[in-house]
């Protein structure tokens, strides 16, 4: 007498492993997508945080910001009047492309200067009026961009 599974019994579960199996990988993916839009937002806040911090070191009179290039390498930055304010935007832009990657596509820039926020995943740049530093970033096609403004008072 021989002992062992039938093949009825086989085909049944690898069918129901490959049931598991597909709705495992539909819900993954929607993991994944709220994943990257999570860490599209973490990195617009943190971005945020920093640039703030560094401008607030130049209001109480400190000479040089600490800021990286975009391949991570120290690059300090002058709180200089001189240099013009959208150097100062390309700086932070330059900065954070150094610091941040992109989650949705890590071939393509985190930082922008000067765009419409039309990529995921990537913070736009751009001089506003006033002295106005705006960030703005695409965290999910569809949804309204993340806006933050500072204003650049040691400027003035």
């Amino acid at each position: 007498m021989k002992k062992g599974f039938t093949l009825v019994e086989l085909l049944v579960v690898v069918a129901i492993l490959g049931v598991l199996a597909a709705v495992g990988i539909v819900s993954f993916g929607g993991y994944l997508g709220s994943a990257k839009e999570n860490a599209v937002k973490t990195n617009h806040a943190n971005m945020v945080k920093f640039t703030k911090s560094q401008l607030l070191k130049c209001t109480l009179g400190d000479t040089a910001m600490d800021l990286v290039d975009e391949q991570g390498n120290a690059r300090p930055w002058n709180c200089d009047t001189e240099t013009g304010m959208q150097s100062y935007i390309e700086r932070f832009r330059q900065h954070h492309v150094g610091t941040f990657s992109n989650p949705y596509d890590s071939e393509l820039p985190s930082g922008l200067t000067n765009s419409d926020c039309n990529g995921q995943g990537q913070t736009s740049y751009t001089l506003g009026e006033n002295n106005t530093l705006i960030m703005k970033t695409n965290f999910k096609n569809g949804e309204d961009c993340l806006i933050s403004q500072m204003s650049l008072e040691w400027w003035k």
